[in-house]
């Protein structure tokens, strides 16, 4: 078996297996499971020795930015763009997987 057969093979039961367990009945513990896992690639910096942070608005309060509204349309949209043949970067996850499972990652935004 060619590596790249083994590797769409992998990526597919890997694929089966999270939408079956994200549609379960039991989809909020499925999904704090899968949220302590992508919380487990980042990790805590030491905030004793930030440096101060420099105003740069120089505008009044009505200018400023308040709030920015992110739908999970705005994030489903944003993943289906990913492009396949870019690596997958620190968290190892590759973009075909996070394509495939897409709409059930933002099923709980």
């Amino acid at each position: 078996m060619t590596s790249r057969r083994a590797f769409t093979d992998t990526t597919r039961h890997i694929t089966r297996v999270t939408a079956s367990v994200l549609n379960s009945p039991k989809s909020s513990i499925s999904t704090a499971v899968l949220s302590e896992c992508f919380a487990s690639v980042f990790t805590e910096e030491d905030s004793s020795n930030m440096p101060e942070v420099k105003q740069v608005f120089s505008g009044n309060t009505s200018q400023q930015l308040n709030d920015i509204v992110v739908t999970s349309t705005d994030v489903l949209n944003k993943i289906m763009k990913l492009k396949c043949s870019k690596s997958p970067g620190n968290h190892n996850i590759i973009p075909e997987f996070l394509k495939e499972v897409g709409s059930a990652l933002v099923y709980d935004i």
